[in-house]
Order: structure tokens, then sequence, then C-alpha cells
């Protein structure tokens, strides 16, 4: 049983069979839950542990797993991983955006413009602009202060 700040980790498989899904605790001696919904059987088994280890349920973390059959797991898979690469394609596209919106800024144009051209928030424009020149702003700070060093020394 692990705890961490009064929270009871409890680690569950569930089956289902004949439209009744059975979750059984793996961490702790637990009687099983049977519920009609996934769902309804992980808050039995919930309601189950907080009698039984007198803990309320809201201190208990709660973990089923199931297990799917080959062929759909290989599909959750290939979702999760299309998933993952369309989260990073996208992440990638801002970052190309935002940088878009700088070199923009830089060569003059208005604000309320690029977001127009690049359907971005004005806020989302000026907060990158605003990075960008901080950014910009923070090694030539630092050249100065060496080069203050350097005249002293």
């Amino acid at each position: 049983m692990e705890t961490q700040e009064n929270t009871v980790t409890i680690t569950a498989d569930a089956q289902q069979a004949g439209g009744w899904w059975t979750a059984r605790a793996t961490s702790h001696e637990l009687p099983p839950a049977t519920a009609r919904s996934l769902t309804s059987v992980t808050t039995q088994l919930k309601k189950i542990a907080a009698d039984i280890l007198g803990t309320p349920q809201e201190g208990i973390d709660l973990t089923v797993s199931t297990e799917l059959p080959d062929d759909v797991q290989l599909l959750v898979d290939q979702a999760t991983e299309h998933q993952q690469e369309a989260e990073t394609a996208s992440r990638k596209a801002r970052e190309n955006l935002l940088r878009a919106a700088v070199e923009l800024k830089d060569t003059g144009w208005p604000v309320r413009d690029i977001a127009s051209r690049l359907r971005l928030s004005s806020k989302t424009i000026t907060e990158a602009t605003s990075r960008d020149a901080a950014s910009e702003a923070a090694p030539a700070v630092e050249a100065e202060g060496t080069e203050e060093i350097e005249d002293v020394a």
C-alpha cells in the first residue's frame, strides 16, 4: 500500500463478461466490485476500499487497468502515437507562427495586421514580440556587464 499525503494508491484489474464488469484490487486485499459499466465498477471498488480502509473516497487514488484484445490494443497504440505526433506538429506550427510574427513585427508590420494574417490574437503577438525583445536584451546586458568588468580589471 502506497500512501502520499494521506492518499492511498490502489491498483486494480477489471474484466468484462456477459455485460458485467468485475474489478479486483491487485495491490490490496479487497473484495471485488461488480457493475454494468467500467465507471460504475470503479466507483464501487473505491467505495469498498474506503469502507474497509477507513479512508475517505477523496483520499483514494484508484487506477483500474483493462486488458484489450490484441487487435484493439494495436489500434489504440497507433491512435496514441498519432495523437502524440499531432501534438508535436501543432507545437512546431505554433512556434513557427510566433517566429513569423516576430519577424513581421521587426519589419514594421502592425500587430493588428499580423494578427489578421497569421490568425493569432494581438495579445499573443505582443507577448511573443516582448519575449523576443527581452531575450535579445539579456545577452546585450550580459555583454555590457562583461565589458565593464574587463575595463575595471
